[in-house]
């Protein structure tokens, strides 16, 4: 899903500290933040972000919920974009939820890794029903926003892009 017509069916997570919201263009705090999106590289592209600053606080949560899915296969390829800039910027982890229970972490990082986009894939091995939880945890202070972008779920093993 890269959001440019559609949220595809993601949604927030009742029960976390705040939201994911989508963007287009630049992040409204200077040193954080994507300056455009992944998938058009432009200001009229869309994608996803926590802004860090106040009212939130550090240690706080946002979680990003894919559509629910059947796995038909043994393995899937989970694959998407991050962006994480700024001198406090926090973690970003990915769960997967089988028949609503959420496992242990499949994919994590964290902390400033450059004002670019970055790629990640992680292959998952879900069985029934299955989706993927992106959770993003603020960091220490406000310069430290965590943007998503062109997330895809693929039948079969990642390979090497």
């Amino acid at each position: 899903c890269d959001f440019e017509k559609s949220l595809c069916g993601f949604k927030q997570d009742r029960t976390d500290d705040f939201e994911w919201l989508p963007r287009r263009g630049k992040t409204q705090t200077a040193g954080t933040g994507p300056a455009a999106d992944h998938t058009k590289g432009g200001i009229t592209g869309r994608y996803f972000f926590i802004e860090s600053s106040a009212p939130r606080r550090p240690g706080q949560v946002a979680r990003l919920l894919s559509p629910t899915r059947t796995a038909n296969t043994d393995q899937h390829c989970l694959a998407f974009y991050y962006h994480m800039f700024g001198i406090d910027t926090g973690e970003l982890t990915v769960y997967v939820e089988q028949d609503k229970v959420l496992g242990s972490s499949v994919w994590e990082m964290a902390g400033n890794q450059g004002n670019r986009w970055n790629y990640a894939q992680v292959t998952i091995t879900p069985t029934g029903l299955f989706r993927a939880v992106f959770e993003a945890r603020r960091g220490k202070d406000y310069r430290g926003d965590i943007a998503l972008d062109d997330v895809t779920i693929t039948e079969g093993k990642c390979r090497v892009p």
